[in-house]
């Protein structure tokens, strides 16, 4: 019997009290896994953190902490994601006006470097834990991650041991805008060449998610369509319908995870 797809929302930067009460509404709407990403250097992050872990608990809904697995370990989260260097093994690329910039010198916990882009503002690099790194802190706590575009990452990720994998971009996003547009037949491949959850992720909105679902991906990832609403229960809501129009063909959420 197959089961909807979820909703995985990722939070945007901690910005006061009313990112808590977003959150809140989020989670009051129906939201399946809510991911704390931050890319603040506020020096809060296990703080905010711990706080999510309560209030995703009076829920009933697993947290995830993006790229920082300490963070993971003392928030008490359910998962941790990593970005795609974890998987490549490679330097960190942000790219600038088509040309890649090398981040490779950054060190664990150093502060960002910023390289002139384009149109004058920085381009920014910050450390990705390896698999390794982060495995050796949060132990058997699921560990998911991302591919653009590319469908044998989602197998190598599934070799590795990934509880989940997130495909993208299907449409140009506000918060990853220099990440490749992905084609539904990528992924469409993508989650017919792995058995762990696949999830679009990238530009994701309620215009485009029925046509997103129509791949078979095992949920949508959304930032700025949940928490830039101007009413985020309502959207995440309307969300839910549009899942619940769907269904797949293995358990949505990632291997591993205790519910």
């Amino acid at each position: 019997m197959g089961r909807r797809p979820l909703l995985y929302a990722v939070t945007e930067g901690f910005s006061g009290e009313g990112f808590f009460r977003k959150v809140a509404e989020a989670l009051e709407g129906g939201v399946d896994i809510l991911q704390y990403r931050d890319l603040g250097k506020h020096g809060r992050h296990a703080e905010i953190a711990r706080r999510l872990r309560a209030i995703c608990s009076d829920f009933g809904v697993p947290l995830a902490i993006d790229d920082e697995p300490w963070v993971a370990r003392q928030a008490g989260a359910d998962m941790l994601h990593l970005g795609i260097r974890s998987l490549t093994n490679t330097v960190s690329l942000w790219w600038s006006e088509g040309e890649a910039r090398d981040c490779s010198g950054i060190r664990q916990g150093s502060d960002m470097l910023a390289f002139p882009g384009h149109d004058s503002r920085p381009v920014l690099c910050r450390h990705m834990p390896s698999l390794e790194e982060a495995r050796a802190v949060v132990g058997n706590l699921p560990i998911g991650t991302s591919v653009y575009c590319s469908p044998v990452f989602a197998v190598e990720a599934q070799a590795h041991g990934y509880a989940y994998v997130s495909v993208g971009t299907p449409y140009m996003s506000v918060t990853k805008r220099i990440a490749t547009v992905c084609s539904m037949q990528n992924l469409s491949e993508a989650v017919r060449a792995v058995r762990i959850p696949v999830y679009a992720v990238g530009g994701v909105n309620l215009k485009n998610a029925a046509e997103i679902l129509e791949t078979g991906v095992s949920g949508l990832v959304s930032v700025s369509a949940i928490f830039s609403a101007n009413d985020v229960r309502g959207t995440v809501r309307k969300f839910i319908e549009v899942l619940e129009g769907f269904t797949v063909d293995r358990d949505p959420f990632p291997v591993g995870l205790v519910r």
